[in-house]
């Protein structure tokens, strides 16, 4: 297993619609196993894109085989049901769960253990965005690089933020954090948390494990989000670098997937229309410029005229 990984993938879009760009960046932490994985499918037909993140829940072993099951549960999921996906994406997104669900408990089995996982998902066509997650797995989404909006984490110290006894910052340190009330495993199927909202030019979503917003500010995650598109990889790469720095020797594994809403690239070669009316009328101006200097002869310079000739005196 590698200890980090990235990619980078761009998807088009309809003219009404955002272009989707992903980036993605996955480091092992300080942990001696990778039990985070993510995956992300795109629907060419369609122009709809499938993205998960899936966190092997620590304390009952088999995180790996958990993350991997919901994973690859994920990806069949997509390939039967993604034509259909979008005509009810919340049902299509609790469907999956449910399987991603059945799939850990399998895993579990096989290996005789008790084995969690926590994930996040969301659907989109790059006008619309839809998720669901159970866990502290979370999504985030931005616009103009300002955070408005995450998704509610399922955990013990969410309890205690929105009580207001602990602030948004210290949900990542605080003894607690790692006490979850539901996740994929287990004989409760969880109860999945959906979200919706309209897409612009601009926004993006993160969808990331808790080794990588654990540790990284605010607005630190809003000046990502603001990154320009060729810097994109670059500087998720470096987030998910600086958040297992900050973590030292109790580094998690830590995930991104980060997907970008852009505009479509304007055509080249093809003025506007009134931009090339203009050019037609100066052309025609020109000919006929042309065409009433060559007909008169009196101006200097004249084809017709003598090279002695001159104006005549006025």
């Amino acid at each position: 297993m590698k200890q980090f990984d990235s990619t980078s993938e761009a998807h088009p879009a309809p003219s009404r619609q955002c272009r989707l760009s992903v980036v993605t960046s996955i480091h092992q932490g300080a942990r001696d196993h990778q039990e985070d994985a993510y995956g992300h499918w795109f629907d060419a037909k369609h122009k709809r894109l499938f993205a998960v993140v899936a966190d092997g829940a620590g304390g009952h072993g088999g995180g790996a085989e958990a993350a991997q099951a919901a994973l690859e549960s994920s990806a069949k999921t997509w390939k039967l049901s993604s034509d259909k996906a979008f005509s009810e994406p919340e049902a299509f997104l609790t469907k999956w769960m449910e399987v991603a669900h059945l799939a850990v408990n399998e895993a579990a089995a096989k290996i005789h253990r008790s084995a969690r996982s926590v994930v996040v998902a969301c659907l989109t066509d790059g006008e619309t965005v839809h998720w669901v997650h159970a866990g502290d797995s979370r999504l985030l989404r931005f616009q103009e690089g300002k955070l408005v909006e995450r998704t509610r984490d399922d955990s013990v110290v969410q309890v205690l933020f929105e009580r207001g006894e602990i602030t948004e910052e210290e949900m990542g340190t605080h003894p607690d954090q790692s006490r979850l009330l539901q996740s994929l495993g287990g004989e409760d199927p969880p109860s999945p948390r959906h979200g919706s909202a309209a897409l612009e030019e601009g926004d993006v979503l993160i969808l990331c494990s808790d080794g990588f917003w654990e540790h990284l500010k605010q607005a630190e995650l809003e000046k990502l989000s603001a990154t320009p598109p060729a810097k994109r990889q670059q500087a998720l790469d470096q987030a998910v670098a600086e958040a297992v720095r900050r973590a030292g020797a109790k580094a998690d594994n830590t995930t991104a997937v980060m997907i970008s809403c852009e505009g479509e690239e304007k055509t080249r070669g093809h003025p506007s229309f009134g931009l090339s009316l203009l050019l037609l009328i100066a052309a025609i101006a020109g000919a006929c410029a042309a065409w009433w200097l060559m007909e008169n002869p009196m101006w200097p310079g004249h084809p017709a005229r003598s090279q002695t000739e001159r104006s005549p005196e006025p």
